[in-house]
């Protein structure tokens, strides 16, 4: 498989993985707001609450709470993730790894329901007691000796009945 093919294939994989992140999102909820985690974007980088497999030391697999970090830095997409009890606390750093590399462009964007029942894309959610209706992810491919790749990923968070 050359570069581009593999390129293109690492790409597809992980905007799935991207969008069943997404899925998962809920915002969390806890007595002391301090704790409260809420969807938060901007253009170039993003965080939410969402359900997370892992596997324990004797390989049995299970889901566990986990805050998630998406940015766009020097071509390329960066997340981390904290889980269970690192969420907790306030003043845990997330380690970004290499997510998906090789990029000229990344942007988000956020879904917002208007009056008419249309979709409205934003560059920035920070409502803290809801999440966007959807998300959407431009990113640009770099490619070898080829012209750049744009691709979309949009993914639905909300039902379409739900609030505004």
């Amino acid at each position: 498989m050359n570069s581009n093919s593999q390129a293109y294939q690492d790409l597809r994989n992980g905007l799935e993985k991207f969008a069943k992140e997404l899925r998962n999102s809920f915002v969390f909820q806890a007595k002391d707001d301090n704790y409260k985690i809420h969807f938060s974007g901007k253009q170039r980088e993003m965080s939410f609450s969402s359900l997370v497999p892992t596997r324990n030391k004797d390989g049995k697999t299970y889901t566990v709470l986990s805050k998630i970090f998406y940015k766009f830095e020097d071509n390329n997409l960066l997340r981390a993730c904290l889980k269970e009890k690192d969420i907790l606390i306030i003043s845990a750093e997330p380690e970004y790894e290499v997510f998906l590399s090789n990029l000229a462009a990344v942007d988000f964007y956020y879904g917002k329901k208007s009056s008419l029942q249309e979709l409205s894309w934003e560059e920035s959610f920070d409502d803290k007691d809801t999440l966007p209706f959807a998300v959407r992810m431009k990113l640009t491919q770099k490619t070898d000796n080829l012209s750049a790749q744009p691709f979309t990923k949009s993914v639905i968070l909300r039902r379409p009945d739900e609030g505004a």
